[in-house]
């Protein structure tokens, strides 16, 4: 395939597509379970954007199935294109032919590393770790429909990585806390924004409080309240 505006066609829909997947990830791993919640009840995308993130693994084997995929593609489209290109303009530098070769090989490689590296991935993740809600919002729809027929591909794949996981030592989970944080990381945030100042010290014992509360089993509550 060397027709220059049916690469540049298929290089540009494999970029999007590439950063459609990294969305996928950072997007669902990003955002705030509640405000989702707060939206589910009128956004049928943020209700799929929360389904995505009560099934993550199966959602990040779909991305990486898919950037994967972006990758080799490029590979096998783009980087030959760009490589037979350039390789005349190395001739004509007078070059000889093994130099040439080895020269527009290196350009071909780094062009398009670049390309996918900048533009299909690290752009998108930035977007979508500063606007993780609006960017779940974005594909949660779509991300849905894309694993939805890969399902059973995908969780072939998740079990061998889950069995690879247990070997290890280390039990898999299939649903992250995602969009929120556990119960030590907030004790810590709370802890360090009163160190800081951020927050008042009455505020800081009350938040304190209340999240020892919800570590405290309901059997000891009910034994000390008699």
């Amino acid at each position: 395939m060397t027709d220059p505006l049916i690469v540049i066609l298929v290089t540009t829909a494999l970029i999007i597509l590439s950063g459609f997947f990294v969305i996928i990830e950072f997007a669902l791993m990003g955002a705030r379970r509640h405000r989702l919640e707060e939206m589910a009840v009128e956004s049928a995308s943020a209700r799929a954007a929360l389904r995505g993130m009560n099934d993550l693994t199966l959602m990040l084997a779909g991305a990486q199935l898919g950037i994967t995929f972006c990758t080799f593609a490029l590979g096998a489209v783009t980087k030959p294109a760009v490589d037979q290109w350039v390789g005349p303009v190395f001739l004509a530098m007078g070059l000889p032919d093994w130099l040439a070769d080895g020269a527009a090989f290196g350009f071909a490689l780094f062009f398009v590393t670049f390309l996918h590296l900048v533009v299909g991935e690290m752009a998108p993740k930035s977007w979508s770790i500063a606007h993780p809600e609006k960017s779940a919002l974005a594909i949660g729809l779509v991300a849905r429909a894309y694993v939805w027929p890969l399902r059973p591909l995908l969780n072939w794949i998740n079990s061998i990585a889950n069995r690879l996981v247990k070997a290890s030592g280390v039990e898999p989970v299939e649903s992250a806390a995602v969009g929120g944080q556990d119960v030590d990381t907030i004790r810590q945030l709370v802890e360090h924004s009163g160190k800081v100042g951020t927050l008042k010290p009455n505020i800081q014992k009350q938040l304190s409080g209340l999240i020892d509360l919800s570590s405290i089993p309901v059997e000891t509550l009910v034994t000390e309240g008699r």
